[in-house]
């Protein structure tokens, strides 16, 4: 699998605080354990979540869920990025 084809966004987020009208229409929430235990939520771009399943697991990090986000942006016209709730 190439890397290539999942782009992280943001690592160990709140995703409650984002603003989701800022993330396009392929950004996914992946919840993992890692590093003793600890539970994390990082926003990712990709097209299929079995890539994003292939990379996580590659890292060593055991998935819990995944979940498309529901951004409203093209992923054609636009770039996903993190923007905080006031």
């Amino acid at each position: 699998m190439s890397k290539a084809k999942v782009k992280v966004i943001g690592e160990k987020l709140e995703v409650d605080n984002i603003d989701l009208s800022s993330l396009t229409v392929d950004c996914h929430g992946v919840e993992y354990t890692a590093e003793q235990e600890q539970t994390f939520v990082d926003v990712v771009r990709s097209y299929n979540m079995v890539d994003i399943f292939d990379l996580y697991y590659d890292d060593k990090k055991v998935v819990k869920r995944i979940w498309v986000l529901g951004g409203k942006l093209s992923p054609k016209l636009a770039e996903a990025k993190i923007v905080y709730k006031d």
